[in-house]
Parts: structure tokens; C-alpha cells; sequence
């Protein structure tokens, strides 16, 4: 359906050759997760059936298919679950059991010693940010470990931590893309619930893997394996964030408890399932159509305001459609409905030009002094942006300091920033600097 052109079924943010999935999935790498999971229960399929052909016709459909997400993490997922999958089998000789286990660490040293000679850590800019969020969420760790910031509280917490890893430094690196979550489950639980519960979180993974090996049957090796799938892509990405994964994770535990293997009524259990799927796929569905309707309208310049509306309603966790109608209600006039749809987008992510824009709007109630302090407060924790600058560059000219002003302007030159937005912003410095600098400078 996303090949027919079905817009609103696509992702805006994965354009390239990858399978993009917004609706169910949420991203590429997320589906990389759930389908990864699915391959180990397939080839148990295969074997606890007469259809093996079958099992293995789908377990390499899914395989190509997680692959074709160019998730690297999703294929790293998929070859340890089926590494897990072989590992769990009683029958298998301890010396080849040693060999995966010897195999692996030997693949985790080869590729971080690969990274560290090309310089992948420094270079890359999908691992450098990975890091830095990381980073982040160890300084929330160390600053409440046992409580953490709240579930859900790293998106607003990130800001303080990144200032804090930043310290000032201009020429630090900081990754200038929304922030929604730490790219790794297991910090961000820690950072948001305490070590306690990550902890918890691994044992609960450890508990599965040994009553996949004592059961030692194919059906429960695999969701020993399908589990280690989910975490182990958990360690580069977020896949416990989305719904299809989460209910797919507790599914897989609930069938290796023990008690699951009494006489239970299978309504009992699919049932549910399948209402909250129904539930949680209208629900997408709806809300992916209304925020289609209001990007498309918003970039257009068209009154976006109501299907956005709509939009948070269906999906309230959703950052980037709050985002967006805060500027929708910008644009219509209502401020104080902006500021409230802004604060909301904030708690739900972290982005410089959401931080920005309410920034802007802030500064209509204030005054001159107000907003330049406000201004130079924001500078002083992330000093590498360039729209600061220019704003406290018109502030200058207003109180006609014009000394400040340039220096705010020759600031932003200065700035190595490669983007778009800081090419415009030099671009803008570039026409107001030379009018500045014609003049003389007042004696002092």
C-alpha cells in the first residue's frame, strides 16, 4: 500500500530506498525489530510441523524483509536471535555452543575496533549522535539513580543533560535533530525509572532465556529467541516504544510462564489482543490521515489548525503533529493556545526550533531587557546555534547598540555549523553586516 502512493501510510522522514512504516511500526527500525522477532518462531514452525517448507519460505520472507528496512541494528537483532535460537537447544555439544558464544564476543571486538580505527565513533553521524544521547542519559542517571526523571520524562529532561554534557563549548558536538528517546531501552530506563528497574528489566530477559532452555522445545527456544531479538535491538534503538513490539514482548514472556501451559481458554488470551490491535490501528489510521491533512496544509500556507487538533487527539503521544500545531495556532493568532501546544510538544521531544519558536513567542510578552536575557540564557547553554545570534542581533539594533550587534552578527558568520538553516542565517548576517559596519562606531 505505501508503494501505491499511499501518503498518509508513509513516513516523511524515510524517503530513501529502506521500507518505510509509520502507521503499525512507527519507523524502519522499529519494524526491523518485530520482524526479526518473528524469524526464530517461524523455523520453529518449521520444525513442529509437516509445512516446513512453508515456515522456511516465510522465515526468509521476513528475514529479506527485515533487511530491507537498512535497519543495522535490525540485522544485528536477526542474526543474534537465531544464534540464541540454536544456542538454547539442549541437544546441542557444549564446544559448539562455546563456539557461537567465543564467535560473538570475537564479532563485537572486530567491529568496535573497526570503529575506533576509522574513526567511526567521531565521524559517523548516526553513531555520534547515538553517543551523545547515550551520554545523556547516564547524566540523568547519575544525578537520580534509584528514581529517575518519570516514565516518559527523558524527551524533557534531555535539554538539561545536553547543556550540562555540552558546558558551554561552543565547538562541542550536539546532535540537532528532534530527540524523541534514547535509542537504547535499557538507559532509558534507567534514566527514567532507576538502575533498580533496568536491572529488573534484564533479569526478566535472563528468567526467559532460562526457561526456554529447560522447556527445550523448538516453540519455546524460539520465543526465548524472539525476546532476545527485541532486546538486543533495544541496545541501538527504541523498539519497546511502540506498540506492536510491546504487546509482541509481554506475549512472547507470557507464553514461557509456566502456568501458560494449563488448560486456559484461548479467548482469554487472544481476545484482548485483538481488540487493542483493532483499537491501536484506527486509532493510527485516523491519526496518521488528520496529521497528512494538516502538514501538507501547514506547508501550504493554508489553515491547518483543525485536522492538527484532530490529530492530537487520536495521538497525544505523537511530538512532531504538536509540534506542528503550535504553529498552526501561531499562524491563526492564538497564541496562548500555541505556548500551551509547544509546552505539550516539549514534554514529548526534544528539537532547537521547537525550543526556538517558543522562545519567539515568549518574547512578544516580554520586554526589550526581557527577551535579551532570555535570548542570551538559551546562548549560554547551547552556544554552537546560529538563531540566537540573529535574534539578539535585532534586539541590539532596537536598543541601538550596534556594537553588540555586530559582534552577534560576526558571531554568526563565524559559526561552522553545516546546515540549511545556519547557511540561511549566514546568508541574512552577510546583508545586514556591511549597512552596520559603513558607519562609524560612537567614541566611548
Amino acid at each position: 500500500m505505501q508503494a501505491a502512493g499511499l501518503r498518509w501510510l508513509t513516513s516523511d522522514s524515510y524517503t530513501g530506498l529502506e521500507f518505510r512504516a509509520p502507521g503499525t511500526f512507527g519507523n524502519p527500525n522499529w519494524a526491523a525489530a518485530f520482524l526479526a522477532a518473528l524469524v526464530p518462531l517461524s523455523l520453529a514452525l518449521a520444525r513442529t510441523t509437516e509445512r516446513s517448507r512453508l515456515y522456511h519460505g516465510i522465515a526468509g520472507l521476513l528475514s529479506i524483509a527485515a533487511v530491507a528496512t537498512v535497519s543495522k541494528g535490525g540485522a544485528a537483532a536477526l542474526v543474534a536471535g537465531v544464534l540464541v535460537y540454536v544456542a538454547l537447544d539442549r541437544t546441542l555439544s557444549n564446544r559448539r555452543r562455546n563456539a557461537i558464544v567465543v564467535g560473538v564476543a570475537a564479532s563485537v571486538v572486530l567491529a568496535l575496533a573497526v570503529a575506533w580505527k576509522w574513526e567511526l565513533f567521531a565521524t559517523a553521524p548516526w553513531l555520534k549522535g547515538r553517543l551523545f544521547l547515550w551520554r545523556a542519559a547516564l547524566h540523568l542517571v547519575s544525578e537520580q539513580p534509584l528514581t529517575g526523571v518519570g516514565l516518559g520524562g527523558y524527551p524533557a529532561a534531555y535539554g538539561h543533560a545536553a547543556a550540562a554534557l555540552v558546558h558551554g563549548d561552543a565547538s562541542a558536538f550536539i546532535p540537532l535533530s528532534s530527540i524523541d528517546f534514547a535509542h537504547n531501552d535499557l538507559l532509558q530506563y534507567a534514566a527514567e525509572a532507576g538502575v533498580v528497574t533496568a536491572a529488573l528489566f534484564v533479569l526478566v530477559l535472563v528468567s526467559a532465556l532460562v526457561q526456554a532452555y529447560r522447556s527445550n522445545d523448538p516453540c519455546s527456544r524460539a520465543v526465548g529467541a524472539a525476546v532476545s531479538v527485541v532486546f538486543v535491538h533495544g541496545l541501538v534503538d527504541a523498539p519497546m516504544r511502540v506498540p506492536s513490539t510491546f504487546v509482541l514482548f509481554f506475549f512472547l514472556l507470557g507464553y514461557l510462564v509456566p502456568a501458560s501451559q494449563r488448560a486456559t481458554p484461548r479467548w482469554l488470551v487472544f481476545v484482548p489482543i485483538v481488540l487493542l490491535g483493532a483499537f491501536q490501528g484506527v486509532r493510527f489510521t485516523a491519526g496518521n490521515t488528520y496529521w497528512t491533512r494538516g502538514r501538507d496544509a501547514l506547508r501550504a500556507g493554508r489553515p491547518a489548525a483543525r485536522p492538527l487538533e484532530r490529530a492530537q487527539r487520536l495521538l497525544p503521544e505523537h511530538g512532531r503533529s504538536a509540534s506542528q500545531l503550535a504553529r498552526a495556532l501561531a499562524r491563526a493568532g492564538r497564541i496562548d493556545d500555541a505556548l500551551a501546544a509547544a509546552g505539550q510538544a516539549a514534554a514529548l521531544r526534544f528539537d532547537f526550533d521547537d525550543e526556538i519558536f517558543r522562545l519567539d513567542l515568549r518574547a512578544r510578552s516580554l520586554d526589550r531587557e526581557g527577551a535579551l536575557r532570555a535570548w542570551s540564557e538559551f546562548l549560554a547553554r547551547f552556544p554552537m546555534l546560529v538563531t540566537p545570534y540573529l535574534r539578539l542581533g535585532a534586539l541590539y539594533l532596537q536598543a541601538n547598540d550596534r556594537a553588540a550587534a555586530i559582534a552577534a552578527y560576526e558571531s554568526v558568520l563565524a559559526n561552522p555549523q553545516p546546515t540549511r538553516r545556519a547557511e540561511a542565517a549566514r546568508a541574512q548576517a552577510r546583508q545586514i553586516l556591511p549597512r552596520l559596519l559603513a558607519k562609524p562606531l560612537p567614541a566611548r
